[in-house]
């Protein structure tokens, strides 16, 4: 008896602990003509965390060869994505941002940043990517620049074709800037504009982008901010750095042209854009239908719980008895 008892208990307890190593996480589209799976990691059978849509697995556009710069799927697992649309799916994270596209079902992008931020009135992000290793050095070359990426899930999926082995990221309208970026992206109030905040030859000053069309429209120095080379090399945006950034867009009116210190300068004009950079969709208002307030199969996983409990108990009053 007392040996049946307790097969069953491990039995009980194998099949929870296998059941919690292995689960999904599912989520609808508004309305209701997509679901997107985030299946984990199950060590039994091999099988590693992955996207799937209706069930099938979907393939990412391109890697980035540098392994630091691939966020991976685990992290999904601590957070809920946000439906842009019923088309495509945005994953976000202190560290970096994910975009699926339910439709041709593919990972557009999934990335790693030093920073980014997303416009306050649209469905796009202004991104500083991951800063190379070239950057651990003992001081600067006065050569730096920081490469920045204007992020629009349409403009991604329009242009997926131009991905190659050479050119795994020819799909994100991208632009480098002269010197360090020394803050993460700072967006004007009606999204219009985007400061990023960088430093050259000792000085630092906010280049003003049109997000439209990644046009330069104007420089405004930041006479006010002064870094040391320690900061200057860090890897990562210090949060210090950040606010001061902030202040001194506000106290030098970087987004006002009339009281900007700096007038216009004359457009710079980066690599093209894809025409469906510009949001002309309003129904693009974020929203998630999280199906998972609670695990998948949580009732399982309750009745298994207190089914494991009650052997247990039993086998304990067994055992005393015996004895």
């Amino acid at each position: 008896m007392k040996t049946q008892i307790t097969s069953a208990f491990w039995c009980v307890v194998l099949m929870l602990l296998a059941h919690c190593a292995c689960h999904a996480r599912d989520w609808s589209s508004p309305d209701g003509s997509a679901t997107l799976t985030l299946q984990t990691a199950n060590p039994s059978t091999g099988s590693l965390d992955h996207l799937l849509i209706e069930g099938t697995p979907i393939k990412f556009v391109s890697h980035s060869p540098i392994r630091r710069e691939n966020h991976g799927f685990d992290w999904m697992n601590s957070v809920s994505p946000t439906w842009l649309g019923n088309r495509f799916v945005a994953f976000e994270d202190d560290m970096g941002l994910c975009l699926v596209d339910t439709q041709q079902r593919t990972i557009l992008l999934d990335q790693v940043f030093t920073a980014y931020t997303k416009s306050p009135n649209s469905d796009m992000w202004v991104a500083i990517r991951y800063r190379p290793t070239s950057r651990n050095q003992e001081k600067l070359t006065g050569n730096e620049k920081d490469t920045v990426w204007f992020i629009k899930p349409a403009a991604l999926a329009e242009s997926t074709q131009m991905v190659t082995d050479d050119n795994p990221f020819a799909h994100v309208a991208a632009v480098q800037v002269n010197g360090i970026s020394v803050a993460s992206p700072h967006w004007s109030e009606d999204g219009a504009g985007v400061a990023i905040i960088r430093q050259l030859d000792g000085k630092v000053a906010a280049d003003v982008f049109d997000p439209k069309t990644i046009v330069l429209v104007r420089t405004v120095p930041l006479q006010d901010m002064t870094l040391t080379q320690e900061q200057l090399l860090s890897v990562w945006i210090i949060p210090e750095i950040d606010r001061m950034a902030s202040e001194a867009i506000k106290a030098n009116h970087v987004f006002d042209m009339e009281k900007s210190q700096m007038k216009p300068t004359r457009s710079v004009k980066y690599p093209k854009v894809p025409s469906e950079l510009t949001n002309t969709d309003p129904a693009t208002s974020p929203t998630s239908r999280d199906k998972t307030k609670f695990p998948p199969g949580f009732p399982i996983m309750l009745v298994a719980i207190v089914a494991a409990v009650i052997i247990g108990i039993v086998f304990f009053i067994l055992r005393r008895k015996s004895t």
